[in-house]
């Protein structure tokens, strides 16, 4: 009879027959075909989700194939003590995910760093490497991450490793499970009902917790648990439900079958991921429980035949390296040519399948059925296995470290690019949302006691290199007031109406601000008050009113506030925008991306026409309020007719409407002038 391999989502490998299950009832077939299903389902709905909108759900069917096979791995050995469980059981889980795993995120890591440029956009990337090696990467992901269907996370080459990350998280619990189960058969009925308790929590801890905070819900073991204990639970019961399944006979099994193959189906092609895991994660998973025990009994029916076909057999053979190393392909693809027309998706699709061909073959099975390590103790293959662990973790994390030495992308080495301050030039404090709220004082402060306040979201962020300068040549602390995504005084929508996180940090800014200000502070309001043409990472967002009155009403009250107290308020003038990011195009291998097609000039005529309103306000406050100044970057980044992300060569603009270091070196020199020119103007004696 012919024989095929099956593995678990983490690559367990074992033989079964291709009829339904073996004498011994140990092996079941179909899981492959079932496996086949759900990798290529999430292959599809990676390279672009309009393939298949529900095609994330494939996740949640390995999680559901991963308990039950596991636990069936395991059921029906004997064993004498605790000890020997955890040992056997390590020893598998190790010599089954490991080595696959070390090596794409070695591999992933080195190509990251020669072709990805170090960006807000890749921030994340270096940290979730390095926890993927520890089964972490969910929990850094949840901490880090906007969601999982967030831009971080589509340019994150190890953002699939969460899965993984939930399902070693899950072994942790697994040993203590069906130790009990095994060593204490008497208990066997108490232990069922213990993992069916603990499922039970984590379906409602997911029900919770999608509404309330849907990236912990999404990436966390608690609200994931009930899908890999529906498969622990279906193994450790088989010995109730599958002879009953057996008497029911081939029609009722066939109807079954069909109807959870239905469901599937409808899973991978509707499921919501706004609800998601709760409750959509429901029909997936109850379909996937439902066609285990329809391939289960000793029945050839019609949904086995399906899933036992050859080549779907095959790819679920493969399943656990398609799934490794489609997501850093894809993501690779992303950064350099793109990943947008047919003929980038199927290369893609290609290089994917010829690198878990390789994987499968030469690093998998290898090292599976190596003599050498089988010959070992259990305890030594774990032994060596966490040194492995730990060495290669630690070689990927030196080689993040030298990546501006390394990397092929002139962002990393160029220093016109960054516009982070330089070391020991200034005192430029970067406050956090605690630090906000804080009355305490700053770190370092001037024997004057002059300070510049700087207030807006990360357009804030990007003037540090020239407020480091100013900063060195004032003798003045600054402190820049910054969240990402989060306007400050946009005089487009009032801070109340934005979303909650924004809206804490307006308020805590806007106190901190009022506390803070007297005769001797600047305060400068840098923020995108103006809609930006195309993200980092190609998209757009959502135009918002030209301008709203309460919000200028709201800007101009804390204007007239800071003014009140003695403090200079300078207003930032609208800054170019442009439609292509310049650090994902300067290089040989991304200047080609379609990203770049729309090209780094932007009309001044039109960008006067979209900057005219707010324009007008900013200069009606500073001509009516004391001590209020509008500053304006146009004049020196553009020429007549147009503006430009370059000069002569150098960046101006690092993405499509933050400036780079070169930038803030232009413009230090005007803002510097155009600051002290003002500060005579205001003064008593006229200078």
């Amino acid at each position: 009879m012919a024989f095929a391999r099956h593995s678990d989502n983490s690559g367990d490998s074992q033989f079964i027959r291709i009829s339904n299950v073996d004498p011994s009832g140990s092996y079941i077939s179909g899981i492959d075909g079932l496996r086949a299903f759900a990798v290529l389902s999430v292959i599809a709905y990676h390279l672009k989700s309009e393939f298949l909108l529900g095609g994330f759900v494939g996740v949640d069917v390995f999680f559901v194939i991963s308990g039950y096979v596991v636990t069936n791995s395991i059921i029906r050995r004997h064993f004498v003590s605790f000890k020997e469980v955890v040992l056997y059981f390590y020893a598998r889980r190790f010599l089954r995910i490991m080595p696959a795993l070390i090596v794409m995120l070695l591999i992933a890591s080195m190509a990251t760093i020669a072709f990805v440029p170090d960006a807000w956009l890749s921030q994340s990337n270096r940290n979730t490497a390095f926890f993927a090696f520890f089964g972490l990467s969910n929990i850094r992901l949840a901490l880090t991450a906007d969601d999982y269907f967030g831009p971080r996370t589509d340019f994150n080459p190890f953002a699939h490793t969460w899965s993984l990350g939930v399902e070693e998280q899950f072994y942790l619990i697994f040993p203590f499970i069906i130790g009990a189960a095994l060593l204490f058969p008497a208990y066997k009925r108490a232990v069922v009902w213990s993992a069916l308790i603990l499922s039970l929590l984590s379906l409602g801890t997911s029900a919770v917790l999608t509404g309330r905070d849907p990236i912990f819900s999404f990436f966390q073991i608690p609200s994931r648990f009930w899908e890999l204990g529906i498969g622990l639970l279906l193994a450790l019961t088989s010995i109730s439900w599958r002879p009953r399944f057996d008497r029911a006979g081939i029609v009722f099994l066939n109807v079954l079958g069909v109807c959870f193959l239905v469901l599937l189906v409808f899973s991978f092609v509707f499921c919501d991921e706004t609800h998601f895991p709760f409750p959509w994660a429901i029909p997936p998973v109850m379909a996937t429980a439902g066609l285990l025990m329809v391939v289960s009994c000793n029945h050839r029916t019609t949904v086995s035949s399906i899933l036992s076909m050859r080549w779907l057999s095959f790819i679920g053979l493969l399943s656990y390296s398609l799934y490794l190393w489609h997501w850093p392909v894809y993501v690779l693809m992303r950064w350099t040519t793109g990943l947008e027309s047919l003929s980038d998706q199927l290369t893609a699709l290609l290089l994917t399948f010829l690198a878990a061909t390789a994987s499968y073959f030469m690093v998998e099975l290898p090292i599976r059925y190596s003599k050498r390590v089988s010959a070992l103790p259990r305890a030594a293959v774990v032994a060596l296995f966490c040194f492995a662990t730990i060495s290669a973790a630690a070689l990927s994390r030196g080689a993040f470290q030298l990546q501006e030495h390394i990397s092929l992308s002139v962002t990393s080495h160029d220093d016109s690019w960054s516009n982070a301050p330089p070391a020991n030039v200034g005192c430029v404090l970067f406050l956090n949302d605690n630090e906000i709220r804080s009355d305490a004082p700053f770190a370092c402060k001037a024997a004057s006691g002059r300070q510049m306040l700087v207030a807006g979201d990360s357009h804030a962020g990007a003037y540090a290199r020239m407020l480091a300068q100013f900063s060195n040549d004032q003798d003045m602390p600054v402190a820049i007031y910054g969240s990402p995504g989060c306007a400050f005084m946009s005089l487009r929508e009032p801070m109340r109406r934005l979303e909650r996180k924004c809206a804490l940090f307006g308020e805590a800014t806007r106190k901190n601000l009022l506390a803070r200000a007297n005769s001797r502070t600047i305060v400068f309001l840098p923020s995108l008050r103006i809609d930006r043409l195309r993200d980092q990472w190609g998209g757009f967002n959502t135009p918002l009113p030209q301008v709203s009155d309460e919000a200028v009403d709201e800007a101009r009250a804390l204007i007239e506030q800071l003014s009140n107290r003695g403090s200079i308020v300078i207003m930032e003038a609208p800054t170019p925008v442009f439609w292509s990011p310049p650090f994902r195009c300067s290089d040989w291998f991304n200047r080609n991306n379609p990203i770049c097609k729309r090209g780094f000039v932007t009309s001044r005529g039109e960008f006067d026409a979209k900057r005219a309103e707010i324009l007008d306000l900013e200069r009606s406050f500073s001509s009516t309020i004391k001590r209020v100044m509008s500053w304006d970057v146009e004049p020196t980044l553009c020429s007549a007719s147009s503006c430009s992300a370059f000069e002569n060569g150098k960046p101006l603009f690092y993405d499509g409407d933050h400036l780079s270091g070169y930038g803030n070196d232009v413009l230090y020199p005007v803002f510097r002038r155009e600051l002290i020119q003002f500060q005579d103007s205001i003064s008593p004696a006229g200078h």
